[in-house]
């Protein structure tokens, strides 16, 4: 009776897992696999430190050169600055992210209105947070333009990401090689408009 027991929790397991018996063939060929919270963690380091960077750019120019400043011994410390609110939204986007994940990886099972509707408002709270913290760096007062800059970009990001994630994903894993190009090209498509001069001119 164990036994049957066991077997038929294992069956219930596969068939919640994959779809299909096709794509349990194709988690197995995986060559270096990602879980969903580790694949959720990696994006959403990307995600709070390639926009932001590129915000930061358009703002600050980065604090990297002297005439972002009315004071030209002033631009090091901006750079600094800037470096600095870019490295807390890169390490709170991976650890939210990660936890984000957690609950991803069972909404890409229920119906695609569902998960589209839910990962648009992970994304709100995720910009909340990211934007808040990275922005509190700015003694403070950049929190809440932090949270401006944030909230539209994640609202976009996590959706447009899950869509494409559920697509290539197989039992919970996505190979690690499709993984790379959609992080990247997503988060590296929002920077590149936000520093385009034909949406945000200067």
């Amino acid at each position: 009776m164990k036994w049957l027991t066991e077997t038929l929790a294992a069956e219930e397991q596969s068939r919640r897992l994959f779809g299909t018996p096709l794509e349990e063939e194709q988690s197995r060929l995986m060559r270096r696999p990602l879980m969903t919270q580790e694949a959720y963690a990696k994006f959403g380091a990307l995600l709070g430190a390639l926009p932001p960077a590129a915000v930061f750019y358009r703002i600050f120019g980065y604090g990297m050169y002297q005439a972002t400043f009315s004071e030209p011994d002033w631009w090091p410390f901006l750079f600094l600055l800037c470096f600095a609110m870019n490295f807390v939204c890169g390490m709170v986007g991976c650890k939210l992210g990660r936890i984000a994940g957690q609950h991803i990886d069972d909404l890409e099972r229920v119906s695609w209105n569902r998960m589209l509707i839910t990962t648009t408002l992970i994304g709100i709270f995720w910009g909340l947070a990211v934007g808040g913290t990275g922005g509190a760096v700015f003694f403070g007062v950049g929190a809440p333009f932090g949270i401006i800059f944030a909230v539209p970009i994640a609202a976009l990001a996590f959706p447009v990401f899950t869509l494409f994630h559920r697509t290539l994903a197989r039992g919970g894993m996505i190979e690690t090689a499709h993984f790379r190009p959609l992080a990247w090209g997503t988060t590296m498509t929002i920077a590149a408009l936000v520093l385009s001069p034909y949406l945000f001119p200067h």
